[in-house]
């Protein structure tokens, strides 16, 4: 398949007291056209800072301190502010975590769908509004409620209104950050399939970040697992779930409940990930890791197997 997006040793610091945090240090990973990548880990571990890198919407403290991020073979990092404004939203576009709770109070759902198409297509407002209301169509809104506030919506809603929003330019890849965070079982599940439904109808490509394996499962072909700003393990949903490789992505998919095995307690993994300022010098994962040894001490290998799988393990 033809790559949409390459992302290539990709490193992205903070700066705080005088020091770097680590918080991306040289993750790779790849989007085919039509493809939808999943990235997982514990909160902390970088996936937000990863999306952000993706649209370059760091904050001021933070900066991309190496790699590259190609999309269509243009790289992101080295790009114009010009270039970059034709980018983001027309080609890629995000849904903020938290971003429900983002939209303007005193402005009508329609007229903030229809926004970026005004900003960013060139589209007169009255255009605009009717496309806004195919779009609250598209994500399963009756399109009649276009006119209401953002208050009159339930928090599912209004997850499907910012959804809309990111369409709004027509977009090849949609960023998705911890989209059904804050939602209720059915709610949760009625989202995942309209992100399955609407990459499949759009041909989109997407990158799903959250920390509900459940949801990659459900909604993702490929999985990206990263831990203390490191990715650990990479490959196909199926093939990372069935036979996880690193000792983290195995311990990830313990802690998460079975409802199909034994009715036993999740297993947790001990101890806590790492100080971003000073991690360790070896293996990131080693101090929690039960198959730890003295060659942990030192960087693990990036394995890259035959079948396109990633670990960065000594042990596997």
């Amino acid at each position: 398949m033809t790559a949409l997006l390459e992302v290539d040793g990709l490193k992205t610091y903070f700066r705080a007291d005088g020091e770097y945090v680590k918080a991306v240090d040289d993750v790779s990973f790849r989007v085919n056209k039509g493809e939808s990548v999943g990235l997982a880990g514990e909160s902390g571990c970088g996936k937000t800072t990863v999306a952000l890198s993706l649209m370059r919407l760091l904050p001021s403290n933070a900066s991309i301190q190496g790699g590259r991020i190609l999309y269509e073979g243009q790289d992101i990092v080295s790009m114009s502010d010009r270039r970059l404004r034709k980018t983001r939203w027309k080609e890629i576009s995000i849904v903020f975590q938290g971003a429900m709770n983002a939209l303007n109070p005193v402005k009508r759902v329609v007229d903030q769908i229809a926004e970026p198409m005004i900003l960013h297509g060139d589209v007169s407002k009255p255009a605009a509004r009717k496309a806004a209301e195919r779009l609250v169509e598209l994500v399963g809104i009756d399109k009649t409620r276009a006119k209401e506030y953002p208050h009159e919506f339930s928090g599912g809603m209004r997850q499907r209104v910012m959804i809309a929003m990111a369409l709004a330019c027509d977009p090849r890849l949609v960023i998705l950050d911890e989209p059904t965070t804050a939602l209720d079982v059915m709610t949760k599940t009625q989202i995942q399939q309209l992100v399955k439904n609407i990459q499949k109808e759009l041909d989109l490509s997407t990158i799903l970040i959250t920390h509900d394996l459940s949801v990659i499962a459900e909604t993702c072909e490929k999985v990206a697992i990263m831990y203390a700003g490191k990715l650990a393990e990479y490959g196909d949903v199926v093939s990372v779930f069935k036979a996880p490789l690193h000792p983290y992505t195995e311990g990830l998919i313990k802690a998460f409940p079975n409802i199909r095995g034994s009715r036993e307690l999740p297993a947790s993994i001990p101890g806590t990930p790492p100080n971003l300022l000073h991690p360790p010098a070896g293996c990131r994962f080693a101090p929690r890791c039960p198959i730890a040894g003295k060659e942990c001490e030192a960087l693990p290998p990036d394995k890259t197997l035959e079948t396109g799988r990633f670990v960065s393990c000594w042990k596997r």
